[in-house]
C-alpha cells in the first residue's frame, strides 16, 4: 500500500498551535459544568460566560481536537436532502424553524469573529448540492422546492464549474467556510478572559444528577465538579443511565483527503446529492490553497481495509482534478440520530439540570450553534422557539428509514461474535505495526505489537457495552462497530461514548 499523502491527520490540526490549560487537580463547584470542548462545549461556555454564569469546561485531550477538528468545516444550511424529508415528516412550521435556526448561526459565527478579532478565515461563499444521474436531478428539484417552502432564497443552476460531469444543482447563496479550530481557540480565549475555566487531558468517568438537582461529576482522577447544571457535549453522549441514546444514535467515520491542485478551484461549497457521495471545498493557505475531498460513509468498526479506503479516496482526487500532491488526510467520525434531526435538550423529560446535543448528521457547524444557543436558553430559563423541533423526546417512527434495521442487525452479529469459536492468536507472528484479534490464552483478544517491538495485549470487549471492537488499519485504532467507541492501539479512549480503556488481557 502506498502512503496516500504527506501528513496523516487534519489539516485544521495540523495548522494550529497546541494549548496548555491546567488538568483538573482540585474539587471545584460552578453554576455549570461543560464536558466536551468541542464546538458546542465551548459555544455554550462563552454563551453562559457572557450572561454571567460561572462555567466550567472539561476536555479529555486539547480542546477543539475531538470532531470539531476533523471536519470539513462547512457553515451552511444546506444538508444535502434535509428540507424535503422535513416536510414530510416535522411538518412546513418545523421546516422553517429548522431553516430560520441554521441560517443564524452563519451570522452568529461571522459576529463572534469579529466581536472577539479571531482571524479563523472566515468567508462566504455559495453551497451547491449537485446531481450527477436523471434520478437524483429529481431529488434535487424536490429538495429546492422544499427549501423555498422553508423560507431559504435556494434555486436551480446547470453549471457547478466542478470539473465532474453533472445534470444539474441546487444552489443556497450566502453561505460560509472557515478554519474551525482557530474559531475554537479564539473563543476559547475568550471564554477565559470572561472569568470562566477550561480544563484539558480531564476526562469525565462519572455523571451524577438528580432529576430536580444537584449535579456532580467525577473525572478519571477521581476529582469532582459540583454544578447546578451538566451539559454533555461529547458528541455522542458518555452517560448511559438516562436516555438510552445508545439505542437512537448511529456512528459513522468518512475520509478526507487534503491536495493542492494546479487549477483554480470554483467559487463554493459541494456536495453530491447521493448519499454516499463526495463533497468538496477549498481553503486558503500561504501560497496557495487546499482543497478537501470527503467521501462516502460507514458505521463505525465495519469500514473492512480503511487504508484502501483512503487510496479510493485519493485515487478519486486525482481522477477529478490535477493533483500536485496530497498534503492531509483524516477521519471524520459523526452521529446521526434516528429521525435524521440532532438531540438537543434535556437528557429526559423529567430531568432539569441535564442537558446534551448529539446527533448532528455531519452538519455540526451550524448545528453547534443552534445547540449552544438553545442549551444555554434551557439552563437560563429563557424561551426558545427551536426546542420543540430538538427535543430529545419526540418520537417520528415513519422519519427512521430502514438503515437504523441494518445496524441494528449489525450490532447483534458484533454480538453474536463473543460466543462464535476464534482462531488462535500466535504472537511470534505478529510483526511490528500490525494487530491481531482472537483467542490468547483462552482469552477473546485484541493484540498489537508497535514499532519499537512493544506487545499490547487487550482483551477485545468494548467497555462501553461489551461488544468485540475491530481493528483499524489506517488510524491503529480499535473501533466498536456497535456504538462507535474507539481506542488508540494501546487501548487508551480516543472517542466516546466509552470512557475507559480497553482492559489489559492480564486483568480479565
Amino acid at each position: 500500500m502506498t502512503v496516500i499523502g504527506k501528513n496523516h491527520q487534519s489539516l485544521w490540526i495540523a495548522t494550529t498551535p497546541g494549548t496548555d490549560y491546567p488538568v483538573l487537580t482540585e474539587d471545584i463547584d460552578v453554576d455549570v459544568a461543560i464536558v466536551g470542548g468541542g464546538l458546542v462545549g465551548l459555544s455554550s461556555a462563552l454563551i453562559l460566560a457572557e450572561s454571567g454564569a460561572s462555567v466550567a469546561v472539561l476536555e479529555s485531550a486539547q480542546v477543539g481536537t475531538g470532531v470539531s477538528g476533523y471536519t470539513t468545516a462547512k457553515i451552511t444550511t444546506q444538508h444535502r436532502r434535509i428540507f424535503h424529508h422535513l416536510i414530510q415528516h416535522f411538518g412546513h412550521e418545523k421546516a422553517q424553524l429548522y431553516a430560520l435556526a441554521n441560517q443564524q448561526a452563519i451570522t452568529y459565527i461571522e459576529g463572534v469573529s469579529r466581536q472577539h478579532s479571531i482571524d479563523c478565515d472566515f468567508e462566504y461563499k455559495p453551497a451547491f448540492v449537485f446531481a450527477q444521474t436523471d434520478e437524483h436531478l429529481k431529488l434535487v428539484e424536490e429538495e429546492i422546492k422544499a427549501a423555498q417552502a422553508a423560507g431559504l432564497e435556494m434555486s436551480f443552476v446547470k453549471d457547478t464549474r466542478l470539473p465532474l460531469e453533472v445534470k444539474g444543482a441546487a444552489i443556497l447563496p450566502s453561505q460560509a467556510q472557515f478554519h474551525p479550530r482557530k474559531y475554537l481557540l479564539g473563543i476559547a480565549n475568550a471564554v477565559v478572559l470572561l472569568g470562566g475555566s477550561i480544563y484539558e487531558n480531564t476526562r469525565v468517568v462519572e455523571i451524577e444528577c438528580e432529576k430536580s438537582g444537584p449535579c456532580s461529576l467525577k473525572t478519571k482522577d477521581g476529582k469532582k465538579v459540583k454544578a447546578r447544571d451538566i451539559i454533555v457535549a461529547t458528541n455522542f453522549p458518555i452517560h448511559n443511565r438516562d436516555g438510552f441514546y445508545f439505542t437512537r444514535l448511529r456512528s459513522s467515520n468518512s475520509y478526507a483527503v487534503g491536495i493542492r491542485i494546479k487549477d483554480k478551484f470554483p467559487e463554493g461549497i459541494f456536495i453530491n446529492s447521493e448519499d454516499n457521495g463526495h463533497s468538496f471545498r477549498q481553503h486558503p493557505i500561504e501560497g496557495g490553497e487546499i482543497v478537501i475531498v470527503l467521501d462516502g460513509s460507514h458505521p463505525v468498526g465495519q469500514g473492512g481495509d480503511i487504508l484502501a479506503r483512503y487510496q479510493e479516496l485519493a485515487d478519486f482526487a486525482r481522477k477529478v482534478f490535477d493533483v500536485e500532491s496530497v498534503e492531509y488526510w483524516w477521519t471524520a467520525q459523526d452521529t446521526i440520530s434516528l429521525d435524521m434531526v440532532p438531540y438537543i435538550g434535556r437528557y429526559t423529560e423529567g430531568h432539569r439540570h441535564l442537558f446534551l446535543a448529539t446527533g448532528f448528521r455531519k452538519w455540526g457547524m451550524t448545528h453547534s450553534i443552534v445547540a449552544a444557543q438553545l442549551l444555554a436558553d434551557l439552563v437560563t430559563g429563557r424561551q426558545n422557539s427551536w426546542e420543540e423541533l430538538y427535543t430529545p423526546h419526540r418520537l417520528k417512527p415513519l422519519a427512521t428509514g430502514g438503515e437504523f434495521l441494518s445496524q441494528g442487525v449489525k450490532t447483534v452479529e458484533s454480538y453474536v461474535e463473543k460466543v462464535l469459536p476464534t482462531p488462535k492468536i500466535d504472537v511470534e507472528k505478529i510483526q511490528k505495526g500490525e494487530s491481531a484479534m482472537g483467542e490468547l490464552g483462552g482469552k477473546r483478544a485484541a493484540v498489537y505489537r508497535d514499532k519499537s517491538d512493544k506487545l499490547y495485549e487487550m482483551s477485545r470487549e468494548c467497555m462501553h457495552l461489551g461488544c468485540p471492537v475491530n481493528w483499524n488499519n489506517a488510524e491503529k485504532s480499535w473501533d466498536c462497530p456497535c456504538h462507535g467507541s474507539r481506542y488508540n492501539f494501546d487501548g487508551k479512549v480516543i472517542h466516546s461514548p466509552t470512557v475507559k480503556d480497553l482492559k489489559p488481557l492480564s486483568e480479565e
